[in-house]
């Protein structure tokens, strides 16, 4: 192990210098929305139910105040830090006028004349768009601080005690749903006799001992391939007629560009729509498709029928999977088979294939580029293929641009090994240049007609200015973890990783659904009990990373560091959007399912770390099968 740290010295300094960079970036930068605790005093904001949609771009005004009395004169300053623009008053007389909401960032700070002895009042106004009016404030030398002691009121007429802005909130909706360990032991009666069962068959094939048919020689990891999708076809028959149509993430937006494209076979700009701004791939290819139906059946109909798509996309993860694990691991049986269900029947890939949406196609199309640079030398063939596909994967979503520099890193250092780095350098340019060629002319003409190659669904420019709760991040929100594992309904508006956590391992956001009565036909009881079950493959991801980095050379090293590496790209690109536009829904595991590959790989190569034994062996294998079980009757609608 040390030697493995000492060879990747340079990338773990590499990555704390990164780290540092962005955290310096984060405290300072206008851009980032997150707030700072300092000197005890504390953020407070007017006190609201959680509104779990959009709130309309416009002006947010919040009045903080707080009686005191002094027994004696006293020295004054006034420090205040506010979200965004604000103004202060000492017994009604002006001691901080608005500054510019740009400037918000940092602390301002005021000498005050001397003030007597007696009662006096602070009011501290506060404005601020896109977000909630929030305010720190301390005034030194007169012991008062912002904390839930103050009031506050929007009118400035209607006081109530203020609401101290921590680490995270907790919607009213998710007490609607049992916890994940009540959920857990309602399940655990099913749960217990199938990881015996599934134990026991384990221990079967370990040890080679019982009937020679409980030994399953014939289940081969092809066979369980073809399981698996046909597992899959079962879920899209079921579910396709059952999932009501608003469930999932902007369907009816989605469902617009689709109707658009099929009217007037164009592509349109950013500002045109609320999902317009979306790559055009998904929907070039849907528009067809939603011509031809719309002759015969009626709306829902086709709109149910569209839905076979992101089926499609979903399924062919299974098989991306087996071709990689194959490749990685092709002496063993048991890890093939446990990588495909991890990769296979993620539930961000299950749910998130249920609705009208351009996520499973870049999901699928990112996966393929992976298990083609994996499985294919680096050569100019294998680059041109290579970059076609992330040509089009960046035609069906903007975040497959985010494997280029892994796929470039992996290349080179894989052909620096036999002295081709050369040659890798050119392999590499030449999929670049081939994916510009691909998806070049749809973000060249962006930037010809908005000034930008990418306009984002959040960017007011596009005239559909928009914020969601809760407005604002702190540094407990990237940090802590914990509530994915209680309640793990909207647990999003915790923090960072539970909202990952809540997103990869079950529907966290209810496939957008913020009714009860509205929720999505999910069986909730096993959809909870994954969150703990999940522990397992997450361990197993996260063993497998840190392997990576600190284990021996080996071929299964590589490609386990290539997909911790994408791993982190994704992550970091997510916590960067999640401080820059502060609103629950920014960071979801879903847009990550185009690693679903590298899950299966790292997930691989931590749980062989795990299995140092029969006992662990078995033991390990259970818990995935049940796992496993557990995510797949979670989404079969009922």
């Amino acid at each position: 192990m040390g030697a493995a740290l000492r060879r990747n010295a340079w990338v773990l300094a590499a990555a704390a210098l990164v780290a540092a960079g962005a955290a310096a970036w984060l405290a300072r930068s206008p851009a980032a929305v997150l707030l700072r605790q300092d000197r005890g005093a504390r953020w407070i904001a007017v006190p609201e139910p959680i509104h779990l949609g959009t709130h309309a771009w416009s002006d947010e005004v919040g009045y903080f105040h707080k009686d005191f009395e002094l027994d004696a004169p006293a020295s004054a300053r006034l420090e205040l830090s506010a979200l965004r623009a604000a103004e202060a008053r000492l017994d009604g007389r002006i001691v901080l006028a608005s500054a510019p909401p740009a400037e918000w960032r940092g602390t301002r700070s005021i000498a005050l004349p001397r003030v007597g002895p007696g009662r006096h009042e602070v009011l501290i106004a506060v404005r601020n768009r896109g977000g909630p009016a929030a305010v720190r404030a301390a005034l030194r030398g007169c012991a008062v601080e912002t904390d839930a002691g103050w009031t506050a009121s929007r009118d400035g007429r209607s006081w109530s005690a203020a609401r101290t802005l921590g680490s995270g909130s907790q919607a009213e909706l998710s007490h609607c749903f049992p916890s994940a360990g009540a959920a857990f032991l309602d399940r655990l009666p099913a749960l217990l006799p199938f990881f015996l069962l599934a134990f026991l068959w384990s221990w079967c094939l370990h040890t080679g001992s019982g009937p020679v048919w409980l030994h399953g020689r014939a289940l081969t990891p092809a066979l369980w391939r073809w399981l698996f999708l046909a597992a899959w076809g079962l879920l899209a028959l079921n579910n396709i007629p059952k999932v009501p149509l608003n469930v999932g993430y902007d369907v009816g937006a989605h469902m617009d560009y689709i109707a658009l494209m099929a009217r007037s076979w164009r592509v349109p700009l950013a500002n045109e729509g609320w999902q317009m701004f979306q790559p055009p791939l998904y929907y070039m290819l849907s528009a067809p498709a939603y011509a031809a139906l719309s002759r015969f059946f009626e709306p829902d109909t086709v709109a149910r029928l569209l839905r076979l798509l992101p089926f499609l996309c979903g399924a062919l993860q299974v098989e991306l999977a087996y071709l990689a694990l194959r490749a990685i691991w092709p002496y063993r049986r048991d890890l093939q088979v446990m990588g495909m269900a991890a990769a296979g029947l993620m539930p961000a890939n299950i749910y998130l294939s249920q609705a009208v949406s351009n996520e499973g196609l870049c999901g699928v199309l990112s996966a393929a580029v992976i298990v083609l640079v994996w499985r294919r030398p680096a050569a100019a063939r294998a680059a041109l293929a290579a970059g076609a596909l992330l040509g089009l994967a960046a035609l069906a979503k903007v975040t497959a641009i985010l494997l280029a520099p892994a796929l470039a890193g992996f290349w080179i250092m894989r052909a620096a090994r036999g002295r081709d780095r050369r040659d890798a350098v050119i392999w590499a340019g030449l999929a670049g240049l081939t994916a510009v060629a691909v998806a070049g002319w749809y973000y060249a003409r962006n930037w010809a007609a908005l000034g930008t190659p990418f306009m984002g669904g959040w960017d007011p420019a596009r005239g559909l200015a928009w914020w969601q709760y809760p407005g604002y991040r702190t540094w407990p929100q990237l940090l802590v973890w914990g509530r994915a594992l209680s309640q793990p309904i909207y647990s999003s508006l915790s923090g960072f990783w539970d909202a990952f956590y809540s997103t990869l391992w079950l529907d966290g956001n209810l496939s957008s659904i913020i009714t009860f009565r509205s929720r999505p036909p999910w069986d909730y009881r096993y959809m909870l009990s994954g969150s703990w079950l999940a522990l397992l493959p997450s361990l197993g991801i996260l063993v497998g990373a840190l392997s990576a980095v600190c284990g021996g050379e080996s071929p299964q090293r590589r490609y386990a560091g290539f997909s911790a590496a994408c791993l982190a790209i994704y992550l970091a690109s997510a916590m960067a959007l999640f401080v820059m536009v502060p609103a629950y829904s920014s960071v979801k595991a879903s847009y990550t399912v185009g690693l679903l590959p590298c899950y299966g790989v790292l997930c691989c190569a931590g749980l062989e770390r795990l299995m140092r034994g029969p006992w662990s062996t078995c033991a390990v294998r259970a818990g995935m099968a049940c796992w496993a079980a557990c995510a797949y009757l979670s989404y079969l609608a009922c």
